[in-house]
């Protein structure tokens, strides 16, 4: 098995509109960046909304308490179509941020400020034909992966469903990590493979 990841750097801000009443945060990448903008109490945040047990953690270890979390961007989209009366919000995101969560919102009339705070840089890199596990961490540590490598006979291992929907266009073998942390992606490795040698050995 081998972890394929991308890289991210924050990017300076400038001119962001504060306080902000409705945030939404879809990584942990994006709570990071604007913590290097901005304090706290500047940015003022009435509520907040994010993707991931790992962005609610750092969101809430860092700047406060959540309205709501969900495991993926489509089901936060859904969650905040059908609840949010004010339809105004402000996302944080990276320059390969997906397209669910604003295509959903837009269909509903939805006024959107988007945020660049960080951007991604993919690092692709050709791995050996005897890895048939790969970890994947983010929809373009995916992307990256791609550009130099096959999915043919390879399992992918993901932290969360955000990343597995995009994998499961690429592969036909998809599994996606109980607990929604690297230390979750190794044990359902380990226990996939574990189970896998289990089953030829009978």
């Amino acid at each position: 098995m081998i972890s394929y990841l991308s890289k991210t750097k924050g990017v300076k801000l400038k001119d962001l509109k504060v306080p902000i009443k409705n945030a939404i945060f879809t990584s942990q990448n994006a709570v990071e960046a604007i913590l290097l903008n901005y304090t706290t109490e500047e940015l003022g945040f009435k509520n907040i909304y994010c993707v991931g047990r790992r962005t609610k953690r750092l969101i809430k270890s860092k700047i406060g308490l959540i309205a709501h979390a969900e495991s993926s961007a489509e089901k936060l989209g859904l969650y905040l179509k059908e609840n949010l009366k004010e339809k105004e919000v402000t996302f944080f995101c990276g320059n390969k941020r997906r397209e669910e969560l604003p295509k959903i919102l837009k269909q509903s009339a939805f006024i959107i400020h988007e945020i660049e705070c960080y951007h991604t840089a993919l690092t692709p890199q050709k791995i050996d034909l005897k890895f048939s596990g790969v970890l994947f961490f983010s929809p373009s540590g995916i992307e990256s992966f791609l550009q130099k490598n096959t999915t043919l006979n390879r399992v992918a291992f993901c932290i969360g469903e955000t990343t597995a929907t995009m994998a499961r266009l690429h592969f036909n073998s998809v599994i996606v990590a109980k607990t929604a942390s690297k230390n979750g992606v190794i044990n359902t490795v380990n226990n996939y493979f574990d189970n896998h040698i289990k089953g030829h050995d009978k």
